[in-house]
Protein backbone atom coordinates (compact mmCIF):
# COMPACT_ATOMS: atom_id res chain seq x y z
CA UNK A 1 0.00 0.00 0.00
CA UNK A 2 0.88 3.85 -0.82
CA UNK A 3 1.90 5.83 1.95
CA UNK A 4 -1.03 8.37 1.21
CA UNK A 5 -3.40 5.25 1.27
CA UNK A 6 -2.11 4.00 4.83
CA UNK A 7 -2.66 7.85 6.10
CA UNK A 8 -6.52 7.91 4.51
CA UNK A 9 -7.61 4.43 5.66
CA UNK A 10 -8.75 4.47 9.47
CA UNK A 11 -7.42 1.25 11.79
CA UNK A 12 -11.32 -0.59 11.34
CA UNK A 13 -10.58 0.36 7.21
CA UNK A 14 -6.88 -1.76 7.41
CA UNK A 15 -7.98 -4.43 9.40
CA UNK A 16 -11.06 -5.20 7.20
CA UNK A 17 -8.64 -5.78 4.73
CA UNK A 18 -6.55 -8.78 6.26
CA UNK A 19 -9.05 -11.40 6.06
CA UNK A 20 -9.43 -11.32 2.18
CA UNK A 21 -5.91 -11.19 1.86
CA UNK A 22 -4.78 -13.87 4.29
CA UNK A 23 -7.41 -16.06 2.31
CA UNK A 24 -5.87 -15.16 -1.08
CA UNK A 25 -2.38 -16.25 0.36
CA UNK A 26 -4.24 -19.37 1.80
CA UNK A 27 -5.85 -20.35 -1.31
CA UNK A 28 -2.22 -19.53 -3.30
CA UNK A 29 -0.21 -22.12 -1.17
CA UNK A 30 -3.04 -24.53 -1.97
CA UNK A 31 -2.80 -24.42 -5.65
CA UNK A 32 0.60 -24.21 -5.45
CA UNK A 33 0.34 -27.54 -3.43
CA UNK A 34 -2.12 -29.20 -5.86
CA UNK A 35 -0.12 -28.29 -8.67
CA UNK A 36 3.47 -30.39 -7.36
CA UNK A 37 0.96 -33.09 -5.81
CA UNK A 38 0.03 -33.80 -9.74
CA UNK A 39 3.46 -33.49 -10.86
CA UNK A 40 5.17 -35.64 -8.55
CA UNK A 41 1.86 -38.36 -9.17
CA UNK A 42 2.66 -38.15 -13.23
CA UNK A 43 6.68 -38.63 -12.03
CA UNK A 44 9.17 -36.67 -11.46
CA UNK A 45 13.17 -37.54 -12.88
CA UNK A 46 16.33 -35.41 -11.39
CA UNK A 47 18.76 -36.00 -14.08
CA UNK A 48 20.85 -34.51 -16.97
CA UNK A 49 20.68 -35.76 -20.73
CA UNK A 50 23.65 -37.05 -22.11
CA UNK A 51 23.91 -38.24 -25.83
CA UNK A 52 26.06 -41.08 -26.51
CA UNK A 53 26.25 -40.93 -30.32
CA UNK A 54 24.16 -38.71 -30.47
CA UNK A 55 21.75 -41.12 -30.59
CA UNK A 56 21.15 -43.16 -27.45
CA UNK A 57 19.80 -41.23 -24.17
CA UNK A 58 21.57 -41.76 -20.72
CA UNK A 59 20.20 -39.40 -17.94
CA UNK A 60 23.28 -38.84 -15.28
CA UNK A 61 21.63 -38.43 -11.49
CA UNK A 62 22.79 -36.26 -9.14
CA UNK A 63 25.84 -37.44 -7.03
CA UNK A 64 25.00 -38.12 -3.56
CA UNK A 65 27.78 -37.92 -1.03
CA UNK A 66 29.84 -41.52 -1.02
CA UNK A 67 27.98 -42.90 -3.54
CA UNK A 68 28.72 -43.22 -7.38
CA UNK A 69 26.60 -41.32 -9.89
CA UNK A 70 23.87 -42.93 -11.74
CA UNK A 71 23.98 -43.33 -14.78
CA UNK A 72 20.36 -44.52 -16.32
CA UNK A 73 19.94 -45.89 -19.83
CA UNK A 74 16.94 -44.73 -21.75
CA UNK A 75 17.96 -45.76 -25.25
CA UNK A 76 17.01 -44.59 -28.26
CA UNK A 77 13.44 -45.13 -29.19
CA UNK A 78 10.96 -41.73 -29.46
CA UNK A 79 8.46 -42.74 -26.33
CA UNK A 80 10.98 -43.58 -23.97
CA UNK A 81 12.81 -40.70 -24.53
CA UNK A 82 9.87 -38.15 -24.70
CA UNK A 83 8.72 -39.88 -21.11
CA UNK A 84 11.84 -38.90 -19.42
CA UNK A 85 12.03 -35.50 -20.69
CA UNK A 86 9.11 -34.62 -20.04
CA UNK A 87 9.82 -36.27 -16.32
CA UNK A 88 12.87 -33.80 -16.28
CA UNK A 89 10.68 -31.12 -17.61
CA UNK A 90 8.32 -31.87 -14.26
CA UNK A 91 10.71 -31.98 -12.24
CA UNK A 92 12.41 -28.98 -12.69
CA UNK A 93 8.26 -27.09 -12.74
CA UNK A 94 7.73 -28.83 -9.57
CA UNK A 95 11.29 -27.11 -8.30
CA UNK A 96 9.94 -23.97 -9.49
CA UNK A 97 6.62 -24.31 -7.31
CA UNK A 98 8.60 -25.37 -4.36
CA UNK A 99 10.39 -21.97 -4.50
CA UNK A 100 6.99 -19.87 -4.93
CA UNK A 101 5.46 -22.05 -2.17
CA UNK A 102 8.64 -21.33 0.03
CA UNK A 103 7.88 -17.78 -0.45
CA UNK A 104 4.34 -17.50 0.22
CA UNK A 105 4.99 -19.95 3.69
CA UNK A 106 7.59 -16.53 4.22
CA UNK A 107 4.99 -14.33 3.65
CA UNK A 108 3.07 -15.81 5.70
CA UNK A 109 5.39 -16.58 8.64
CA UNK A 110 5.94 -12.90 8.55
CA UNK A 111 2.97 -11.24 8.18
CA UNK A 112 1.72 -13.81 11.38
CA UNK A 113 4.65 -12.47 13.21
CA UNK A 114 3.64 -8.53 12.39
CA UNK A 115 0.05 -9.89 13.45
CA UNK A 116 0.98 -10.72 16.74
CA UNK A 117 3.12 -7.49 17.52
CA UNK A 118 0.01 -5.48 16.19
CA UNK A 119 -2.22 -7.59 18.84
CA UNK A 120 0.31 -6.95 21.39
CA UNK A 121 0.50 -3.23 20.74
CA UNK A 122 -3.31 -2.92 21.10
CA UNK A 123 -3.77 -5.07 24.42
CA UNK A 124 -1.05 -2.31 26.12
CA UNK A 125 -3.62 0.76 26.50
Amino acid sequence: MKKDIKKSLSLGDLASKLPALIDKLAAAEKDIAQQMAVLKKQGLIYAKPHWRNGKYLYLLHPTKAGEKRIREYVGSESDKIEAAEAAMLRATQYTELEKRLQKLQNVASEGRKDLVDAIETFTRW
